[in-house]
Parts: structure tokens; C-alpha cells; sequence
């Protein structure tokens, strides 16, 4: 009888301490997940023109319970790699964490505030950067669902890529005109303005005036026969010439 007491008191014992290490088990991986999950930062993504790889800062973010504050004057280490000129910025997250949309956008020479880069300029069709020398920091804000959002900050040190042909546009998008006269009369300036006006200023590449004996020997492919005559180009192709 007391030893069937004994082992009941024994067992009992043995159940509160399972049941005493299953609780404070629980508890240690909750915190544990708890901590982890507080703890958790953004995906990092890989930034790259072309197949130049670019330099990428984590600023500031929002995610699950934790919300970092950052600054550009924070930032350590910060090197403005050149780069050559490529047409559109490649951003690529681990698979499965991709962000719902990227605002992409630009710090101010202070630094303090950043500018948004116009909507047209996410197009595929035009160039994110502009072909000419340029140190610049990119802001890329990127957001998830549940309010998850975090900024990435990119230095660039763009380096211009000459296009094949010196009268063609630079830059993706953009039109060229250029001028060529004879020496004996002058250039049409009300047809100037018409191809100007015809075109935002702003997607418009002037590439000057050539005399025509100049124009003949260099740019035989225009197959340039008289002038004066401009000639528009957009892109690799010639799409108007004047009479």
C-alpha cells in the first residue's frame, strides 16, 4: 500500500515536471520567436546596371514591430562606383519577397530630401539615368503588404556611353536633330522651331550644324545630297528630314 502511495507521489512528481518543462519550453521559443521576429529586416536586393553591380545601403524601414530610422549622414563606407551608362536600373529580390511597388527617386545635392523621379522615367521604353557624367544617390522605396516598407540607397558615379553615331540621340527615348547647311543660304529657323515644338524640350538632343561637304565625307549613310536640311533621329533611326 505505501509503496503503490510512493509511486503515485513519484509519478505526480514526474508529471508536473514535464508539464513545468513543456511551459517554460513554450515560453522560451515564443520570446525566442518573439525576438527573431522583431529582429527581421527587409530583403536585400541585388541593384545593377546591366551586369554591373551596384553598392546598396539598407535606410530606413518599417517591419513587423520594429521601425528603424535612417539618414543619408548615417550612412558609413559610402563609395560612388563608376559605372557606365546602361538605360534602365535592374532590382532583383530573393524570390517570394519581392515588394508590391518600388518609388524610385533621387537625393537632392544636400542631401536632406529627395525628389522623385518622374513616372514616365519608370517606363521601360525611357532611360532611368540620363547618359552624362553624374554622381548622384538613388532612393528606391519599396512596399509590402501589412504596412511592411523599407528605403534602399544607391550611389552612383554614371559614367556616358557615346552612342555609334554622333548625331543619334544618347539617351533611350529621346529624339536627335541636327542642322546642315551649305555655306550659301541660311538654315530654316521656323522649321527649327516647329521640330522643337513638335517634341518636348526635355526628350530633345541638339547635336549642332555641319557643313554639307563635311556632312558628305562622314555621314555618307544619310546619303546627304543638298542643303541646308535638318535631320531628326530617334534612337538608331532617321524618322524626318526636311527639303
Amino acid at each position: 500500500m505505501e509503496k503503490q502511495t510512493e509511486r503515485k507521489r513519484d509519478y505526480k512528481k514526474a508529471l508536473y515536471w514535464l508539464i513545468g518543462f513543456t511551459m517554460v519550453t513554450t515560453v522560451m521559443y515564443y520570446f525566442d520567436k518573439q525576438k527573431v521576429y522583431k529582429e527581421e529586416k527587409p530583403p536585400f536586393p541585388i541593384i545593377s546596371l546591366g551586369e554591373q553591380k551596384t553598392q546598396v545601403f539598407l535606410g530606413s524601414y518599417t517591419w513587423n514591430d520594429s521601425e528603424v530610422k535612417k539618414e543619408l549622414a548615417d550612412l558609413k563606407d559610402v563609395n560612388f562606383k563608376r559605372v557606365a551608362y546602361r538605360d534602365q536600373i535592374h532590382i532583383d529580390f530573393p524570390e517570394g519577397k519581392e515588394p508590391l511597388y518600388i518609388a524610385k527617386g533621387a537625393y537632392d545635392p544636400n542631401g536632406k530630401a529627395t525628389y522623385p523621379i518622374p513616372s514616365m522615367f519608370n517606363d521601360e521604353s525611357v532611360s532611368f539615368l540620363g547618359n552624362y557624367p553624374s554622381i548622384l544617390t538613388l532612393s528606391l522605396k519599396a512596399y509590402w503588404k501589412n504596412g511592411k516598407r523599407a528605403e534602399y540607397i544607391v550611389p552612383l558615379n554614371v559614367e556616358p556611353v557615346a552612342p555609334e553615331k554622333e548625331y543619334l540621340p544618347a539617351n533611350k527615348g529621346f529624339y536627335s536633330l541636327l542642322g546642315v547647311y551649305n555655306g550659301d543660304s541660311e538654315l530654316n529657323t521656323a522649321i527649327h522651331q516647329q521640330i522643337s515644338e513638335a517634341s518636348p524640350n526635355f526628350l530633345m538632343e541638339y547635336k549642332g550644324y555641319v557643313h554639307i561637304e563635311m556632312a558628305q565625307n562622314y555621314y555618307r549613310e544619310l546619303q546627304i545630297e543638298s542643303g541646308p536640311l535638318y535631320l531628326l533621329f530617334y534612337e538608331e533611326n532617321e524618322v524626318f528630314r526636311t527639303d
